[in-house]
């Protein structure tokens, strides 16, 4: 009882000091529950009697319910909502926005920044803000700034864009919140026109639910190669938190089966917000599984996971498993990394795999969907122009594979690579090694992951820099209240092949050239001349949780420093000329982990010979293949003793291939595309052509580029870890 006086004195003490009671609702701060429901927030209203305050009666309400609606509300691509406060104490105050960590996602008490913070616009403050604190409601349109990420938003920064749109608002009866949709110009929803069903098409990943036809191991998980599973993302039934909240059990999977599956339309559909964009989608994305069960092309060796993922919230995994509820592919790295890098096979750092074989790196690409309407947008950064064209991003494909695998094939097509006065790379356009020689040979020596080119190379990192090639930038962290600041290959590196092999300066002797059709850049330093002196000749340092210089133009590994902040007024102080926000980091999200005996007695999904692989890296580019101690390649999954290697001895995974609905391609194109340009040759893709059905305007063409028939499909791409332990990047 003592404690319940101490609570609801507090809500005394505050009428107390209050002039006149109110009669509309107070809402609290939100604050994290300590009883673990999350975000949450209290409503209090006053218990009056002739006009003399006799008390107070409170509520407690988790965001998640009071802000559901609007914080999975998506309709179209460059649609989103936001909530915050008027004509209160707390004026301005954001509790929802795009560039805010959602509720669900929030683990420690958040940083509450002010609306004008987030939406920098001049006409924003004018035409919205000042006017929403005076009427009910209204609408105004002018340019306006997007921030979208470039990939893993620790790692990778942002892209800012500015897009012709509509705000409209409205105040939320009884409460002091306004509710703001932003709507783009001519923007619309695309969605596939209704495509015949199979019962084949279809197939939960809750099979521990409902069983398939057959299962084996994958690894450590229980799994099917019947066909793909597929994952619906929250966003995409009509209820999400209901979703969430309720325990799945077999009748459930069953419902969906029936409505999927149904031909006739008499199956209603009770769940999904768009039932027959995801019923048609998912009959759409049906067509990988030809390409993924009949690969006999030997990938299969080298290769992870292979996935899709669709902006109405489709997701597709072969082989299939179980996976997290809250997993959404349009939040997850691989998925942002592609969608602003349209027409480009997207490669990413490596990082350990949750499904413990060891390194693996994701190649991935944006299926769109191209227009001739050309859209007022505008973008600061060049390399996402790859037309006059809008390209809206109909799904993105993917695929894991093994490190060693990769490099491999690096030696294979660019020989110099294999001789010991050579050391090769190949780097991101953020600056992070997708893979470097020494990765191979590493033993734990030193952490592989996030591992940018300033660490690992810093006299190229800093000639890179000097030549204007390789640029920090920085945004701002508001839940950190930190400075963050990353790297940016410019547009120039792109078309100009970087050749100091024979530079005077022997610490300097280097290639680099861009790799087509990638976001990365293939490199090769000649260390025949070098010594100690060029590896202590030039520094960048590195401490990430504190920038040691200040200059754009100092070279530093990425890392963060104290923004301008107001404590006292709990405040930004930013401009729209100030450096763009940082868009939130993708929740991290744990994988499913069964016990052995849900696949223990399985027979593996695919069998990899290990026996007879004379060396590490040969050893090491097969999936489930582990190098000992002994001096021989073993299958590290054959037995439950398997399960005591350690991750680092694990064979190391990295190959991602790619492919669109209708086609497969080979990850090897890309090394030799590399070599026939730089030191290179170019193969022209081919294009394909579909039907679409834009809402309201008639049917319209769909084209994306496809590779050769040689190529083999691709799989998702996982978490690029920085900083932290990670895990893939479909559950980073």
């Amino acid at each position: 009882m003592g404690f319940l006086r101490n609570t609801m004195a507090r809500y005394y003490d505050f009428f107390s000091r209050t002039t006149t009671a109110r009669d509309e609702p107070i809402f609290s701060v939100p604050y994290i529950d300590g009883l673990g429901l999350g975000l949450m927030t209290t409503a209090m209203l006053p218990i009056k009697q002739g006009g003399e305050l006799k008390g107070v009666v409170s509520i407690d309400i988790t965001l998640d319910d009071l802000l559901g609606d609007i914080s999975y509300f998506k309709e179209g691509e460059r649609t989103y909502s936001f909530l915050y406060e008027v004509n209160s104490k707390a004026e301005g105050r954001t509790l929802l926005h795009p560039l805010l960590p959602a509720p669900v996602n929030i683990e420690d008490d958040p940083v509450y920044v002010h609306v004008t913070t987030l939406e920098r616009d001049d006409d924003f403050v004018n035409l919205v803000l000042d006017n929403s604190s005076r009427q009910d409601s209204g609408q105004a349109t002018f340019i306006s700034k997007r921030t979208l990420p470039r990939g893993n938003s620790i790692t990778e920064g942002v892209l800012t864009t500015s897009i012709n749109s509509t705000y409209h608002w409205r105040k939320v009866s009884g409460s002091p919140y306004v509710v703001c949709f932003v709507i783009a110009v001519n923007d619309y929803q695309l969605s596939l026109g209704r495509l015949p069903t199979s019962s084949k098409d279809f197939l939960y990943h809750r099979i521990d639910l409902v069983q398939p036809p057959s299962s084996c191991r994958h690894f450590n998980r229980h799994a099917t190669t019947v066909r793909s599973a597929v994952k619906f993302a929250p966003n995409a039934f009509s209820d999400p938190l209901n979703y969430l909240e309720s325990e799945e059990n077999a009748d459930i999977v069953q419902s969906y089966a029936d409505y999927i599956n149904d031909a006739s339309g008499i199956v209603p559909n009770h769940r999904f917000k768009d039932p027959y964009g995801i019923k048609s989608m998912v009959r759409a994305t049906a067509k990988v599984d030809e390409l993924w069960q009949k690969d006999d092309t030997g990938y299969e060796d080298y290769t992870v996971f292979r996935y899709i993922g669709t902006e109405n919230g489709v997701f597709r995994e072969f082989p299939g498993v179980r996976m997290n509820k809250l997993y959404d592919p349009t939040t997850r790295p691989w998925y942002a990394r592609s969608k602003v890098n349209q027409g480009m096979f997207t490669l990413s750092a490596p990082y350990t795999a949750a499904s413990g074989v060891g390194y693996v790196i994701t190649l991935s690409k944006a299926l769109v969907h191209r227009t001739t309407n050309t859209e007022e947008s505008t973008t600061s950064y060049d390399v996402t122009q790859v037309s006059s064209t809008t390209d809206d991003v109909i799904a993105v494909m993917g695929m894991d594979f093994t490190l060693a695998y990769f490099y491999n094939l690096l030696g294979q097509e660019y020989q110099e690579c294999n001789e010991a006065r050579y050391t090769c790379f190949v780097m991101d356009i953020s600056g992070y090694l997708v893979v470097h020689k020494d990765f191979l040979n590493s033993d734990g020596d030193f952490d592989i992951e996030a591992l940018h080119i300033t660490q690992k190379e810093p006299s190229v990192a800093k000639d890179l820099m000097m030549e204007g090639l390789l640029t920090k930038e920085m945004c701002v962290n508001f839940q950190k209240i930190k400075d963050q600041k990353y790297y940016t290959a410019q547009s120039s590196a792109w078309s100009n092949s970087v050749n100091k092999l024979t530079n005077e300066d022997v610490c300097k002797r280097y290639q680099l050239t861009h790799i087509p059709e990638t976001n990365a850049f293939l490199g090769i330093i000649d260390i025949s001349g070098s010594s100690s002196y060029c590896r202590d000749s030039v520094i960048c340092p590195c401490y990430y949780r504190n920038c040691l210089t200040t200059g754009i133009d100092d070279c530093e590994c990425p890392c963060l420093s104290q923004a301008d902040y107001d404590y006292c007024n709990d405040k930004f102080t930013l401009t729209s000329d100030d450096d763009p926000p940082c868009t939130p980091e993708s929740p991290s999200l744990s994988p499913v982990i069964e016990e052995p005996d849900a696949y223990g007695g399985l027979k593996p999904c695919h069998v990899t010979d290990c026996s007879g692989k004379t060396s590490p890296t040969e050893c090491q580019a097969f999936t489930s293949c582990v190098w000992t101690a002994d001096g021989t390649c073993d299958d590290a999954f054959v037995s439950s003793e398997a399960e005591s290697f350690p991750y680092e001895k694990i064979a190391i995974i990295s190959s991602a291939v790619l492919g669109t609905t209708l086609l497969l391609m080979v990850a090897f194109v890309i090394i030799r595309r590399a070599r026939k340009r730089a030191f290179m040759n170019r193969r022209e893709p081919v294009e394909i052509t579909g039907q679409l059905n834009r809402k309201n305007s008639g049917t319209i063409n769909l084209s994306y580029a496809t590779g050769d028939a040689e190529g083999m499909p691709s799989a998702p791409v996982k978490s690029d870890p920085l900083y932290a332990d990670c895990e893939d990047e479909r559950y980073e």
